[in-house]
């Protein structure tokens, strides 16, 4: 257990892989509770002002049956894969969305809180 992220890059020249900070691990808790019920898992980005989040899309969805281009996504906003029935998809702009998939977003965390309003 890490409590001061000044020892980070001291920790990373001795090789060591995996740092746990209670203070990060509580905060990433926090936030998974306060969004949306779609939003599965939530992932800080070391140094980057961005998170990594994984998605499942409701059957209730907006974007159900629509092409990513046809989705509205707000820029700073980027799906970077789609598991359908097990299946990996590397989406593009004509890549169908649909109920039950899982996705991959990457997204700046000032377009965040727009993604309970884009995948409800």
């Amino acid at each position: 257990e890490i409590e001061s992220k000044d020892y980070a890059p001291l920790y990373e020249k001795l090789g060591v892989k995996n740092i746990v900070n209670p203070y990060l691990s509580t905060a990433a808790k926090i936030l998974r509770l306060t969004h949306s019920e779609s939003v599965v898992s939530l992932s800080f980005m070391k140094d980057v002002s961005a998170e990594a989040m994984e998605i499942i899309i409701p059957d209730s969805s907006k974007v159900d049956n629509k092409k990513v281009s046809e989705a509205l996504l707000p820029r700073g906003l980027l799906i970077g894969s789609i598991v359908r029935n097990g299946q990996v998809i590397i989406p593009h702009g004509n890549t169908i969305l649909k109920a039950r998939d899982q996705l991959v977003v990457f997204a700046y965390r000032d377009v965040i809180d727009k993604i309970e309003t884009i995948f409800s």
